[in-house]
């Protein structure tokens, strides 16, 4: 069993531009450029992995396909999870037909609990099921739709075959005041499969303080608005993840 903490960068895409998310929020005052020159910087560091976030496809009726499309083109060995907004068949048909090593389905896809079966028994591995949790709610970002309690949908979703949950506590995502230890402890607990955290992380402190997870079936870390705002950069941050 691994001892190290997989880290993914995010890279959060809004009208072609790489952007931050605050809770339910896109910051259209926090650009940070072209997305495949951010990516270039976090390869540079090391990345083995690329968070990618369609966020206008999860937020809007928009997209930002082409730039995707394109972004998959550059660096063909770059592993990268792609998300946002992918809850029916034809986000997922578009997911599917890149070289995206895991495919995040949206908290919002949980509303269809049916088709989600289907798209996991079609397609299981290479998917993640997002869990997006308020308290003890799923709430679909984007819409705020609000998708059930957290361990009654949890508990149907281990029957269906999930590879691998992302968890994110919404009320940390984008605030800098640490990750919800406590969320990812009792999700844990109630699953064999990996778990990758999003939410909350301000310092290395806190990427040691989920390694120690490890053990415990938590795989990766997403990380965002910690690396943006300087508080520590990729490299150092997989110093301590190893």
């Amino acid at each position: 069993m691994s001892t190290s903490l997989e880290l993914l960068p995010a890279i959060d895409i809004s009208n072609g531009h790489s952007v931050r998310i605050t809770q339910n929020t896109i910051d259209k005052d926090l650009e940070y450029g072209s997305p495949i020159e951010v990516a270039k910087e976090f390869i540079a560091q090391g990345a083995q992995w690329i968070h990618l976030v369609d966020l206008d496809q999860a937020f809007s009726n928009d997209n930002n396909r082409g730039l995707i499309s394109e972004f998959f083109e550059f660096e063909k060995n770059l592993s990268i999870q792609l998300s946002g907004g992918i809850k029916n068949d034809e986000t997922l048909n578009f997911a599917l037909s890149t070289n995206a090593k895991r495919i995040n389905l949206s908290t919002a896809a949980l509303i269809d609990l049916d088709w989600v079966k289907k798209a996991l028994g079609e397609h299981g591995p290479r998917l993640v099921v997002g869990l997006d949790v308020l308290g003890d709610r799923l709430i679909a970002r984007g819409d705020a739709v609000d998708a059930g309690n957290l361990f009654e949908v949890l508990e149907e979703l281990e029957s269906f075959g999930v590879a691998r949950y992302l968890v994110t506590d919404v009320s940390k995502d984008g605030m800098l005041r640490g990750p919800n230890l406590e969320l990812l402890k009792s999700v844990l607990d109630k699953t064999s499969k990996p778990v990758v955290a999003s939410g909350g992380v301000a310092s290395l402190e806190d990427i040691q303080a989920l390694k120690s997870l490890v053990g415990s079936g938590l795989e990766g870390l997403v990380l965002g608005k910690a690396l943006y705002e300087g508080k520590f950069t990729l490299a150092q941050a997989l110093e301590v993840a190893g």
